[in-house]
């Protein structure tokens, strides 16, 4: 991130919920001091290590009871990676709306590719990239560079360079549909009238083969079900948002359907169903396959780091 707190390429590596790893790096701007080169800080729950890099800063979150010496393990094999000249960061925000049978209302994908150069003698690259079909993906890139050839991306003037130190957006792509093919996920709820209470069965469907993570299906309850189980992941009641929560680190091909049922007294009160989750690829079928100098003199180390998040994903 710059020193003004401005994150330009971030990597997740345990389950963590988006909104608190947003709050956890808006809150270490505010701990750090001017003078320091290499230090730690912490609050009541995480652990900052950080280290300046070339005008930008090096963090790595953890929790207070890692010890010192897998700290520094870890922020060596980071700024390992951190030190490749070029980084591409592919975002993905997924919008869905789905009927409570299953079938898909709307949704929204919307992405871009951002490149940030840390090394000014790799300043002047083109971006090769990996394209598959995408039918009805419209792309957009920025004004100044274009594709000189299939799926390769550049400044216009070649002469020119790409700015050191500061994100850059390159590709941007959106897509629309209701069909219900494109979803990755789909959801199904069936509640079922039983004297004074509601039997309630919700079942997830993966589309495709992908990889989505930590999984999170909320279904408004205003107390507790009074019975519940589910074959796969865990569910708990969240008193505080007042919904069931049902949770599934990993959706693969291995548990590519599953269904969690539960007894509650009243049925207005199951929806909206919020569901959140995340995947290491894009819905986009798109990837970075090579980053070359512009003078032809050969090929640039490169990192990617990215994918796709649910922005908002609601069955009505």
């Amino acid at each position: 991130m710059t020193k003004a707190g401005k994150v330009l390429l971030a990597r997740q590596f345990v389950e963590m919920s988006r909104m608190r790893i947003e709050n956890h790096l808006a809150t270490f701007p505010k701990l750090i001091g001017t003078e320091k080169q290499h230090n730690t800080v912490e609050t009541a729950d995480v652990r900052y290590v950080y280290r300046p890099i070339e005008g930008l800063l090096l963090v790595m979150i953890t929790n207070k009871c890692a010890r010192e010496d897998e700290e520094g393990r870890d922020t060596r094999t980071a700024s390992r990676a951190s030190n490749a000249p070029v980084q591409l960061l592919l975002e993905e925000k997924l919008t869905l709306s789905v009927q409570r049978d299953g079938g898909l209302q709307s949704m929204e994908v919307s992405g871009g590719l951002q490149l940030l150069i840390t090394d000014p003698s790799c300043d002047k690259v083109y971006v090769q990239l990996g394209l598959g079909s995408n039918p009805g993906y419209q792309f957009k890139t920025r004004p100044d560079t274009e594709s000189r050839k299939e799926a390769v991306l550049g400044l216009r003037d070649a002469s020119r360079a790409f700015p050191a130190n500061s994100a850059l957006g390159v590709l941007k792509w959106r897509f629309l549909t209701t069909e219900d093919s494109h979803a990755p996920l789909l959801l199904t709820c069936w509640p079922t009238a039983t004297g004074d209470t509601f039997e309630v069965t919700l079942e997830y469907e993966l589309q495709g083969e992908r990889e989505l993570r930590d999984v999170r299906i909320a279904i408004p309850l205003g107390c507790p079900p009074t019975s519940q189980q589910t074959e796969l992941g865990d569910v708990s009641y969240d008193a505080r948002a007042k919904a069931l929560v049902w949770h599934i680190p990993i959706v693969d091909a291995s548990n590519a359907s599953a269904n969690m049922e539960f007894v509650a007294p009243a049925a207005d009160a199951f929806f909206p169903i919020d569901v959140a989750f995340s995947s290491p690829k894009t819905l986009c079928e798109l990837e970075v396959t090579g980053v070359h100098l512009a003078d032809g003199s050969g090929a640039a180390p490169y990192s990617t780091a990215g994918g796709m998040v649910v922005d908002s994903y609601t069955v009505v």
